[in-house]
């Protein structure tokens, strides 16, 4: 801001009065207003990378199903039936969904599974024997595991059979792809177990009968 005063003589003197002085002109500068000039803007400073550790979650494990049954007889009045119908698969109609769903499916089998005998009909007789087809029919069940240490599994109905229809069953599994347990040439290899993974776990299974 400027501010201007002057100071003159005494204008009714004669004009030859003069003042001793010139005028004085005197100018006087006032300080500037102070002005309040808003607050730089705060800028907020940017999150910076940290080591916290992502909690891991540790993946549930698949459930594994394994199904066993009691014993599966194919002879008498169910060859007989099997021969009337030309077809083992029937026997497993009902239950073919629940035997296949499983991961594992175990069955015990207790007869014979051999062409080297003739059938006995449906008469009633301790002589078990059943077609070689009834292997085919477990294994279209979903059976992955047949015990065979059980009391007929050498039943034959020849005076001259030997263990021929022992071997026979042993060779018809093993033809579809089921692995026996409980057999072998002797006893050392009847008691070995037979191991089979499923969902990255091993299973056992051994197989005992007297």
């Amino acid at each position: 801001m400027l501010l201007i005063s002057a100071c003159t003589g005494d204008l009714s003197a004669p004009a030859t009065a003069l003042p001793s002085a010139p005028p004085t002109l005197t100018l006087t500068l006032a300080p500037p207003t102070a002005t309040h000039l808003p607050d730089p803007p705060t800028e907020t400073p940017a999150p910076t990378a940290t080591n916290t550790p992502i909690p891991s979650v540790t993946p549930t494990p698949p459930i594994t199903t394994i199904l066993f049954t009691g014993a599966i007889v194919p002879g008498r009045c169910v060859q007989a039936a099997i021969d009337a119908q030309d077809n083992a698969d029937f026997l497993y109609d009902d239950v073919r969904e629940l035997i296949s769903s499983a991961d594992i499916a175990v069955g015990t089998l207790n007869a014979a599974l051999t062409d080297f005998s003739p059938y006995t009909g449906c008469v009633k007789t301790f002589v078990l024997v059943g077609s070689p087809n009834n292997a085919d029919a477990l294994a279209n069940a979903g059976f992955d595991v047949m015990s065979v240490a059980t009391n007929h599994i050498k039943n034959c109905n020849l005076s001259t059979c030997g263990d021929q229809a022992f071997w026979d069953t042993m060779d018809n599994l093993e033809r579809v792809g089921i692995v026996p347990v409980g057999a072998g040439n002797n006893l050392q290899e009847a008691m070995q177990p037979i191991v089979i993974e499923k969902n990255g776990i091993r299973f056992g299974f051994v197989s005992l009968g007297e």
